[in-house]
C-alpha cells in the first residue's frame, strides 16, 4: 500500500494521513487485510513518534481483530503474527516474536511464497538479534533467490543489511562494505530510509565507511536525519514496557502513573482518563509502593 512506501521513504505524516483513511474505509467494508496492514503501519508510526498510548492501541486493535472475528481466514492469523513480530524485532525484543516466524523450515511450511520475503525479513532480524550471524550467512542466499523471483526490492535491501551486519561481526569487513553498498544503491532511487533507520545501532559505522560521494552522503544524512527521533522512540516504548513487566504496574496504573508524571492533579488526571478521582487515590498508592518511592517528583525517573 503507498502508506508503506512513503513510511519506508520517512514521509512520517503523509503516511499517517493515509493510514487513517484506510482504517476508516476498511473498518466500515470489513476488509481486514487492510486494517491490518494500515494498524501495522501506524503502530510503526507510533514508535516513529514515542507514542506508547497509540502503540498499545494499535497492537492491541490487531489482536482484537484475530480474535473476536470468528470467519477470519487463517491466513489473516498468520498476517498479524508476521506485522506484531516485525514490531518486535525492530523494538529487540525477540522472545516476544512469534515461534513460527523463527524456525525456517516452519516458516516455510506455515505461509505462502508470496508472504515468505517478508516473513524472511523477520527471520533475519531475529538471527541478528541472537548473534547467529553464521546461520544466517548459511540461509542468505536462499532469501536473495526468492527476491529474486518475485522482485522484492525491501526484501533484498534488508537482506543486504543483514548480510552487511552478519560479515561485520565475523570480521569480513571488506564483504560488509560491499553488502551495505548494495544495499545503498537499490534503495537511493526510490529514497527508501527506514529499513537502515531500523538497524542504525549496527550500521552506523559502515555507513561512515561508505559515505565517499555526493549522493550517498545525501542518503545517509537523511539516515541519520531519522534515526534520531526512532532511537527516541524505540526507548520510550520499551521503557514504558518494562514499567509493566519490571515493576507490575497494570496498564491503568501505568496510564495513572504517567500522567502524574506531568504534574497533573488527581482530578485531572481522574477527569483525563474518565475515572473516579478516589480510583485515582489508590491507584496512585499502588504505584508508589510498586516503584518504592514517596513522592510524584520521583515519577519523572521514570518517564523522562
Amino acid at each position: 500500500m503507498k502508506a508503506e512506501v512513503l513510511y519506508n521513504r520517512g514521509e512520517i505524516e503523509s503516511a499517517e494521513i493515509l493510514c487513517h483513511k484506510a482504517l476508516y474505509m476498511a473498518d466500515g467494508r470489513n476488509q481486514y487485510s487492510i486494517y491490518i496492514a494500515a494498524t501495522f503501519i501506524m503502530t510503526l508510526i507510533s514508535i516513529y513518534k514515542g507514542a506508547n498510548d497509540e502503540f498499545k492501541e494499535h497492537m492491541n486493535n490487531m489482536t482484537h481483530i484475530t480474535e473476536n472475528t470468528s470467519y477470519l481466514p487463517q491466513h489473516m492469523h498468520k498476517m498479524t503474527d508476521i506485522c506484531k513480530s516485525y514490531i518486535y524485532s525492530n523494538l529487540s525484543s525477540p522472545d516476544n516474536m512469534c515461534e513460527w516466524l523463527k524456525d525456517y523450515k516452519q516458516l516455510e511450511l506455515s505461509i505462502n511464497f508470496h508472504s515468505l520475503g517478508f516473513a524472511n525479513i523477520i527471520l533475519g532480524k531475529y538471527l541478528i538479534l541472537i548473534g547467529d550471524y553464521h546461520k544466517f550467512l548459511g540461509i542468505s542466499g536462499q532469501f536473495l533467490g526468492l527476491n529474486h523471483i518475485y522482485s522484492y526490492v525491501i526484501s533484498n535491501i534488508y537482506t543486504y543489511i543483514y548480510l552487511s551486519i552478519a560479515n561485520n561481526e565475523t570480521g569480513e569487513k571488506e564483504k560488509s562494505h560491499k553488502f551495505i553498498m548494495m544495499a545503498v544503491n537499490l534503495a537511493m532511487p526510490d529514497r527508501l530510509y527506514m529499513p537502515f533507520v531500523h538497524n542504525y545501532p549496527y550500521i552506523n559505522m559502515l555507513l561512515d565507511e561508505i559515505n565517499t560521494t555526493k549522493d550517498i552522503s545525501f542518503f545517509v544524512k537523511n539516515i541519520q536525519r531519522l534515526s534520531k527521533p526512532y532511537e527516541k522512540g524505540v526507548k520510550a516504548i520499551n521503557k514504558a514496557g518494562r514499567l509493566l513487566a519490571d515493576y507490575g504496574l497494570t496498564v491503568r496504573e501505568a496510564d495513572v502513573a504517567k500522567l502524574a508524571a506531568k504534574r497533573l492533579t488527581n482530578k485531572e488526571i481522574a477527569d483525563q482518563l474518565f475515572i473516579a478521582e478516589s480510583t485515582v487515590k489508590s491507584n496512585m498508592k499502588m504505584i508508589f509502593n510498586k516503584l518504592e518511592i514517596n513522592s510524584r517528583a520521583e515519577l519523572k525517573n521514570f518517564f523522562d
